[in-house]
């Protein structure tokens, strides 16, 4: 009879004990930072909280010697105003989430040199760009990123979502170049844009970038409601090597091209890009295409192109299905 009481006792303990580590764990202290900065071998450098990063000078200042450096998030953070990232930095969401109040609607600005941004090339006339990594990010705003001179590479874990804005793009010549190697991107709300050249929607007189580059390898781009790739108006070059496309929304195109300039290149050497749209999809309206490899197909039961070819415009295929 002892021994049963005092197992019954020992069990009560137990119990106890492991309520208590449970608690303890739901009520954790959140961190005081936002964020750390961690070095190339992994120490910290530094506390942040991302609204110390909110302008090009400020930003700079505070990034001086971060080069080669992570911004690891701690928690969710809720930003009031861009953040403004400068040189050669990772950003590393640690699967939190950013969202914004900014006036903008965009989480982040990125740049080579924040005080030689009117300069983008060497004195070789190569291409002065530092290198902002963004990794196991997620995200919603109406607008991501707006690179100045800087080379932007978007990494598997990211699941970002832009609700009525241009997710990426850039407002000057010569001044982006992006890399896609995996995540999710969805384009949800009103005239919301995955990839674009920097037209701003229902403003004409914003289409005046130029020369950018986007390397998409792989990752997910769907929308709900516009085009992906869009409102490609001037001279840049797109290269798809691989990913998957898909337009939910029944009445546009994944791919819309339409620019006067004969320099205009997309190069589609892989991918699949799928369609529930009685649009067409793809509507080349200017530049040239060229269709290596890939599988492009609309599901819309017989009303949806493929392909919409016009003017000048050049589509070249060389395989695929």
């Amino acid at each position: 009879m002892k021994m049963k009481k005092f197992v019954a006792l020992l069990l009560a303990t137990l119990m106890v004990f492991s309520l208590f580590a449970v608690n303890t764990a739901v009520f954790a202290e959140e961190p005081a930072y936002d964020a750390e900065v961690l070095g190339a071998d992994g120490t910290k450098v530094a506390d942040l909280n991302l609204s110390e990063l909110s302008g090009w000078d400020v930003s700079a200042e505070k990034m001086a010697g971060w080069d080669g450096c992570t911004i690891r998030l701690l928690k969710d953070v809720a930003l009031s105003a861009e953040v403004y990232l400068v040189g050669n930095i990772t950003f590393d969401g640690n699967g939190f989430r950013l969202t914004t109040t900014a006036a903008s609607g965009r989480l982040f600005n990125a740049a080579s040199d924040a005080d030689k941004l009117e300069d983008g090339l060497n004195a070789d006339n190569t291409m002065a760009f530092k290198t902002v990594t963004i990794k196991n990010l997620k995200a919603e705003a109406k607008e991501i990123l707006v690179p100045y001179y800087s080379k932007v590479v978007l990494e598997e874990g990211n699941d970002m979502i832009s609700r009525s804005g241009l997710m990426f793009t850039c407002f000057v010549n010569n001044g982006a170049h992006y890399v896609f190697n995996g995540g999710t991107y969805t384009a949800s709300g009103e005239n919301a844009r995955i990839l674009t050249t920097g037209f701003a929607v229902g403003d004409a007189a914003s289409n005046t970038a130029k020369g950018m580059v986007f390397d998409i390898y792989g990752g997910k781009y769907v929308s709900q409601s516009n085009a992906i790739i869009a409102r490609l108006h001037t001279a840049c070059i797109v290269n798809i090597w691989g990913g998957e496309f898909v337009e939910e929304n029944k009445s546009n195109v994944i791919l819309e091209i339409a620019t006067n300039d004969p320099d205009f290149l997309v190069n589609i050497y892989d991918g699949y890009f799928h369609s529930e749209s009685t649009n067409r999809v793809m509507a080349i309206l200017g530049g040239t295409v060229n269709f290596y490899n890939g599988i492009v197909e609309n599901t819309a039961r017989g009303d949806g192109d493929l392909f919409t070819v016009r003017g000048t415009a050049k589509l070249n295929v060389y395989g695929g299905r």
